[in-house]
């Protein structure tokens, strides 16, 4: 459809590629990272081939990322891609001590809660790192938390500890785990959702 923008979200993780047509999000894809940049990038450019984008943007925290997705999407829709840094023209007042340092999908969560829900806010955002980001009236965006995402918290206790097995994070309604097994998974749960 002619009008509409693809976004694309490098994270950690894995990349989201969206179609957003009339501010709504149409179709979302998911490309984990572990399956290769190149064939991502061709993947996600095939599966986006009908629609016809009057603009791209993009957010990454993995910046050595970010030029093989904008050069594929550019060559392949034939459209300028834009990428959110904390020098583009904001929505959202940043009182941030060293705004260079802030990571652009904070930058997006910031300015998105802004401009929907405006201030005071809490936005959560539930990805390879938790992050907590803050926005109060006036002022803007003053900061946050960062903390380990679910995937490192069982990663971290199977790496440090000579006897915990590597797990998957798995959904537990036990609270408490009646094997080493179901101990883990409600400690990670409960720990992270706490």
């Amino acid at each position: 459809m002619v009008g509409s923008l693809l976004l694309i979200d490098i994270g950690n993780t894995s990349t989201t590629v969206a179609e957003m047509r009339e501010g709504c999000a149409v179709d979302i894809r998911r490309y984990p990272r572990m399956e290769g940049v190149e064939a991502n990038v061709a993947r996600a450019v095939q599966e986006f081939a009908t629609v016809s984008p009057r603009g791209i943007a993009l957010t990454s925290v993995v910046p050595v990322l970010s030029s093989l997705w904008s050069q594929g999407f550019e060559n392949a829709f034939g459209v300028a891609c834009w990428e959110l840094t904390v020098g583009a023209e904001l929505p959202v007042p940043i009182d941030y001590p060293d705004p260079l340092s802030i990571g652009p999908d904070r930058i997006a969560n910031a300015a998105a809660a802004w401009c929907i829900y405006g201030a005071p806010a809490v936005v959560a955002d539930f990805g390879t790192a938790l992050t907590f980001d803050i926005l109060v009236p006036e002022r803007g965006y003053i900061g946050g938390v960062i903390a380990p995402g679910i995937g490192m918290m069982y990663q971290y206790l199977s790496e440090k500890t000579a006897l915990l097995p590597e797990l998957e994070p798995t959904e537990t309604t036990d609270v408490v785990g009646r094997s080493t097994e179901a101990a883990m998974h409600a400690g990670a749960m409960y720990g992270y959702r706490g």
